[in-house]
């Protein structure tokens, strides 16, 4: 009986004592779990009271503050602006277990990322550390070099519950309105020029430019010192020295001036078959006329934050003749003062006899930075065309514009009825363009 006694005393000793134990085991094994995951650090920052537009804004216009003497175009977000913006994020999503996140550019290439974790057993976050990684003119790679709650690798355990994938990510950096994506097949967050563009402020006459520098991809590229984006607008220009030309005195009456020195040609000194120059107008004379008639709105971009703007504007033009005598128009666009130069080619045909007439057919592609842009990819040609319809509203008796042929026509069979002279009304009459005088020129050549 004492022995049997003794037995259930050890058996129970030995239950009691293993369940003590491994209550014991446990409780270490929770405090030390919960000294490896306790991370107590939190973010000291406060949200601006900046507003995430205005914030893309002002950076925006910033960017183009030394545009004019540099030809540069500089964009970036400020380390309080990235948190600022994370925030948005955050609260946009209203995550359970998110409360807040954070950026922090440690040192040389390393950027962490801080998420400050709520409802969990202890105070803790989980720690993102990236570094920049082998990147292209058009994409930063912040390459993930850890993913830590506390002194734990939580990267697997964060891709179970679905935080650390693409669909996850990318939602929230849209949210955040910053140009980040998570790729998670390369294990890196990415930088995309193009969408940092995609950001930036709408209009017509900027979009054209964005367009144009989407399209030529050696003019811009992603700093991976700033993980900003650099735009080299002075690759955009065809013609390297450019300045818009001024203007002091009137736009001539070019019908006026025309019918008047036609008027005072003495017939009766030429010889039959002479020829002589009427009336010139010249390419300054030319290229005030388009200046004219030029758009009159401009876009400008501002910001609640900045007392300084963008604007975006057509200023002038500039005209030369090829040595084919055709012409090349050059519209002048300013951006915030620093001109880049769009060339249009025109073919000439004059189709005169007795009376002026020809017309300067437009051609459906532009050049742009050296490069030629087929119809499909000029995005200019419909303000192109109101141009040329505002040359005809500004001197309707002297061109006029087809929509449907696209060309700049001089049809001037009325104003050779109204002469007075037999001589002058039946003389041969031809429209030149010169490019030694540098002119249009109006030549009369006596028949009879």
């Amino acid at each position: 009986m004492s022995r049997k006694w003794d037995s259930r005393k050890r058996r129970k000793f030995f239950i009691t004592f293993s369940i003590c134990a491994s209550l014991f085991l446990a409780t270490i094994l929770i405090v030390i779990w919960a000294i490896l995951l306790t991370d107590k650090s939190r973010s000291t920052y406060e949200r601006s009271d900046a507003e995430s537009t205005e914030i893309i804004k002002k950076n925006y216009i910033k960017g183009f503050e030394n545009i004019e003497s540099t030809g540069e175009f500089t964009f970036r977000f400020r380390e309080d602006e990235i948190n600022d913006l994370l925030y948005d994020g955050v609260q946009t999503l209203d995550d359970k277990h998110i409360s807040n996140i954070y950026y922090e550019k440690v040192e040389n290439d390393f950027h962490t990322f801080y998420v400050d974790l709520k409802k969990m057993p202890v105070k803790t976050r989980v720690v993102i550390t990236t570094y920049v990684g082998e990147s292209d003119s058009n994409t930063i790679n912040l390459n993930i070099y850890s993913v830590k709650i506390g002194k734990v690798d939580a990267s697997k355990y964060l891709v179970r519950k679905g935080y650390l994938t693409e669909e996850f990510i990318n939602k929230y950096f849209e949210a955040c309105n910053l140009p980040i994506s998570y790729n998670e097949s390369a294990y890196s967050f990415q930088i995309k020029a193009t969408s940092y563009i995609s950001m930036f402020p709408k209009g017509d006459f900027a979009n054209l430019l964005w367009n144009e520098v989407l399209e030529t991809s050696q003019c811009y590229s992603v700093n991976t010192s700033t993980l900003g984006l650099n735009v080299l607008f002075s690759k955009l220009r065809t013609t390297s020295e450019l300045s818009k030309k001024t203007f002091e005195t009137p736009l001539p009456d070019f019908y006026q001036e025309l019918k008047d020195s036609l008027e005072v040609i003495d017939f009766s000194a030429m010889s039959i078959g002479e020829s002589k120059t009427a009336y010139s107008i010249s390419l300054d004379d030319f290229d005030h006329l388009l200046t004219e008639s030029l758009p009159a709105n401009k876009e400008e971009i501002t910001s609640t934050l900045l007392s300084s703007k963008a604007t975006f504007e057509l200023v002038g033009a500039s005209t030369k003749i090829k040595n084919d005598g055709n012409l090349d128009i050059a519209f002048l666009y300013s951006l915030n003062g620093y001109l880049v130069d769009v060339h249009q080619d025109t073919e000439f045909n004059d189709y005169s006899t007795s009376y002026f007439n020809a017309e300067f057919s437009i051609t459906n592609s532009i050049t742009f930075a050296n490069q030629n842009k087929e119809e499909i990819k000029n995005y200019f040609s419909p303000l192109f065309e109101e141009i040329y319809k505002n040359v005809q509203k500004k001197v309707p008796n002297f061109f006029n514009f087809s929509e449907t042929g696209k060309t700049l026509g001089i049809d001037l069979e009325a104003l050779n009825d109204s002469h007075s002279s037999s001589s002058l009304k039946n003389s041969y009459k031809t429209l030149f363009v010169d490019s030694t005088s540098t002119a249009i020129n109006f030549i009369v050549q006596k028949t009879v």
